[in-house]
């Protein structure tokens, strides 16, 4: 008897500890080891993989005659290419690609929140990214023995690349929550045009600090960079992570929470000794980056997205800065606005702005965020509730620019490189009183008064747009106290929501 339940009883076979490493953790999220599975199989990585390893034996190959400096460019054409731009690459149908293949529901029903979606497209492909840089670290030794070359210098410079392709990739897969494609490529060229910007300033100031040339960057500069490349990085995937995200989930709060934080304390850094202008300028691209994206979201004033605003009298003055929508977001932007030009006399000499053209500049630049929302909220007003109000605002935003460069370009051929007044007149936009600064060196009081003007009207039509909204809000508000918010909301969806975009 013994026998025969010994012989029915299954033999489990012995689970070796090598066993366990032919998997992924449990640990870890499930969309990043979905990720993680399908893009190392891909063919793009591979070949990226294999081209990129060919590349550097051939530099090595090249270095054994005139030395490891001899193929820095060589070297580091290849790394850049394959990190900075081959691998962001990878995320620009992150997230829409889950919509073309109708998957994205099916991972919504899964305890993955939107967050998590988008963080685990981005950890997949950076930790690609980290295979590839990994796999060149043997490189770099090789240079060095080589002679001619600094190592400590080679590993910043992979440090570098390696927050560089952090940032981009998040770019990426912030960007490909949006589903056209043309919007897309828009937005991917603007950034990538900025990260050539930034690119060249960081190489030319860490060039300069090498060499001897100036001060470079210091070390709380950098230290400054570091913590925006992390911050911007966050805010990036939090952008992809709002947009995928159903309505009653608010990402805005706290998007602008800790925007609001950041620029508090990057106004701050100064007075440790860090370089003020350096500081004034990073800010001014972040409430840049933040301030479009809270006068472009579509309103919400859904009981669950008011009701932790609705204790105190502080915490429902805090909602009209911080609940979901472009009627929250101009207050948003202009609060920011005015932290900046308060950072602006503090760090910087007012001197400075004794003269016309600096006014003209900094309140330009602020008109030019708000300029389309003018001509969006008189003629598009409907667009505001729907899905395309970004990409709306993006188009007139190109189309902007363009006139405005063309216009400059006219008036520099024409007029010896400065605006006519008669000219101006016909174009009096803010982005031509920027061009007509910097390319004409006009400083006339008309371009501030035509700047000032457009800028008042800008926040003054919207401001009045969403006075429905506002009512709405404290309507909901009074709801939630009373415990009648269906009712409430039934009373005046239809005076707030434009007929066509129901």
């Amino acid at each position: 008897m013994s026998e025969a339940v010994t012989t029915l009883t299954p033999q489990v076979p012995e689970v070796s500890p090598a066993a366990h490493l032919v998997d992924f953790s449990d640990k870890l999220s499930p969309m990043l080891v979905k990720e993680l599975r399908q893009g190392m199989r891909t063919n793009l990585f591979t070949v990226a993989f294999i081209l990129l390893q060919a590349f550097m034996i051939l530099c090595m190959l090249f270095g054994m005659n005139g030395g490891g400096s001899e193929t820095s460019g060589f070297f580091w054409f290849f790394v850049i290419v394959a990190m900075l731009v081959v691998q962001p690459i990878r995320g620009f149908g992150a997230l829409s690609s889950e919509y073309s293949l109708n998957t994205m529901d099916l991972i919504q029903l899964t305890r993955l929140g939107a967050w998590r979606i988008a963080f685990g497209k981005w950890a997949a492909i950076v930790a690609q990214s980290m295979l590839l840089l990994t796999g060149i670290l043997p490189y770099v030794v090789m240079r060095y023995f080589q002679g001619g070359i600094d190592l400590f210098k080679d590993l910043e410079g992979i440090l570098y690349v390696m927050l560089g392709t952090c940032l981009l990739t998040a770019v990426t897969v912030g960007f490909s929550s949006f589903k056209s494609v043309i919007l897309r490529v828009a937005l991917l060229i603007g950034a990538g045009i900025g990260a050539m910007i930034v690119g060249v300033f960081v190489v030319e100031t860490k060039f300069n600090r090498y060499s001897g040339v100036g001060s470079g960057i210091q070390f709380w500069e950098t230290v400054g960079a570091v913590i925006a490349v992390i911050y911007a990085t966050y805010y990036l995937l939090d952008l992809g992570a709002g947009r995928i995200a159903p309505e009653s989930a608010n990402h805005s709060s706290r998007k602008r929470i800790i925007s609001l934080i950041f620029i508090v304390v990057m106004l701050l850094l100064p007075f440790i000794g860090v370089n003020s202008e350096f500081v004034i300028a990073l800010t001014a691209i972040v409430i840049l980056l933040v301030g479009i994206d809270s006068i472009t979201e579509s309103p919400s004033v859904l009981p669950g997205v008011l009701r932790p605003f609705s204790k105190l009298f502080l915490t429902r003055m805090a909602a009209g800065f911080l609940t979901p929508g472009w009627h929250t977001g101009l207050r948003y932007f202009v609060l920011c606005s005015v932290l900046l030009i308060v950072g602006i006399f503090v760090h910087i000499d007012t001197s400075n702005f004794d003269d016309m053209e600096s006014w003209i500049m900094t309140v330009s630049a602020i008109a030019a965020v708000t300029f389309p929302l003018l001509i969006i909220h008189l003629f598009f007003y409907p667009v505001t509730y729907s899905q395309f109000y970004f990409g709306l605002y993006v188009l007139i935003q190109v189309c902007v620019f363009a006139v405005a460069f063309f216009v400059s370009i006219v008036a520099s051929e024409l007029f010896g490189r400065s605006l006519n007044p008669l000219l101006y007149m016909c174009f009096p936009i803010p982005f031509v009183n920027m061009f007509s600064v910097t390319w004409g060196n006009n400083e006339e009081p008309y371009f501030l008064i035509a700047s000032l003007v457009f800028l008042f009207f800008s926040l003054l039509v919207p401001a009045i747009r969403s006075g429905p909204i506002f009512k709405r809000m404290r309507e909901t508000f009074v709801g939630i106290r009373d415990g009648n918010v269906e009712d409430i909301i039934e009373q005046t969806e239809r005076q707030i929501i434009p007929e066509s975009t129901k």
